[in-house]
């Protein structure tokens, strides 16, 4: 299979011309991964990237997959399920006022993320629910679905807990849905996840072991995505242009590494470090 995307991508490339040709981007799937070695031999000045979005999507999949984030999650599911699925459940929240509820994604997983914030939002206008003459009148009142339902509707560290992964994982949804809009370059997504790495330095709810779990994800996807194609975009937009023209010993060797694969001679070398230097 790598080979054939290969076949079509090295078509593409030729078609459009080697010179026009700045970076190939795909999914992270193993195939994928190796045809973006196969091109990197044999085009060495064509990046090979990660889609963003993708990365994202599998970074908030791996943390949805830590234990004391798990439990959570699955509360979240038979929650919804459970209104949901039940007609005259969901009717109740149709009519509750302020009361509604985002279905959860099966293609998906950060929608889950997304559900447990709307969720949150609800709880209460929840509670009221299940103490309104309409719930006390419902048939399948007795079943032990039902008393579950109840049950974590009024459990005070469910909520709790709920609301800590809503408040330290919101820059993780944040920038994931950010990157599914027009104008988000990957200039402004290196420093986007720069940002993540830092607030997950300083998780304001967290416990310590829960924080390190979060940020180990974080930097797993962080440095597969990471190529120095986007500290190059990050280091010439504008936005982040410094006066004193100061960049730091790590992005500077990440734009050295991208440059000597595009420039082979050390004058055009030398002559793109100057320009960044006007440029600065």
């Amino acid at each position: 299979m790598a080979n054939y995307i290969h076949g079509h991508i090295k078509q593409a490339i030729m078609d459009v011309g080697l010179v026009n040709v700045v970076q190939v981007v795909t999914n992270n799937a193993s195939n994928c991964k190796f045809m973006g070695s196969m091109n990197i031999e044999e085009f060495p000045h064509i990046v090979w990237s990660l889609c963003a979005t993708h990365c994202l999507e599998l970074m908030v999949e791996d943390i949805g997959k830590l234990n004391w984030v798990k439990k959570v999650l699955g509360v979240v599911r038979r929650l919804v399920k459970s209104v949901t699925k039940k007609l005259k459940v969901w009717a109740m929240c149709r009519i509750a006022k302020d009361l509604k509820l985002v279905k959860f994604s099966s293609t998906c997983f950060a929608t889950m993320f997304l559900v447990l914030e709307q969720l949150v939002m609800v709880h209460k206008n929840l509670g009221q629910m299940v103490v309104s003459n309409a719930w006390s009148e419902w048939t399948n009142l007795g079943t032990q679905e039902a008393r579950d339902f109840e049950t974590y509707v009024f459990s005070h560290d469910f909520w709790k807990n709920a609301q800590v992964i809503v408040i330290d994982l919101q820059p993780f949804y944040i920038v994931l849905h950010l990157v599914d809009k027009e104008g988000c370059t990957i200039k402004l997504l290196y420093e986007f996840l720069n940002k993540i790495g830092e607030i997950l330095l300083n998780g304001r709810n967290f416990f310590a072991d829960q924080l390190l779990d979060v940020r180990q994800q974080w930097l797993h996807q962080w440095e597969w995505f990471h190529r120095p194609i986007h500290v190059v975009a990050f280091i010439l937009h504008p936005l982040w242009r410094k006066e004193d023209g100061y960049v730091t010993p790590k992005l500077h060797e990440s734009w050295i590494s991208y440059i000597v694969t595009i420039f082979l001679t050390t004058v055009d070398q030398n002559a793109i470090e100057d320009e960044l230097l006007q440029f600065f």
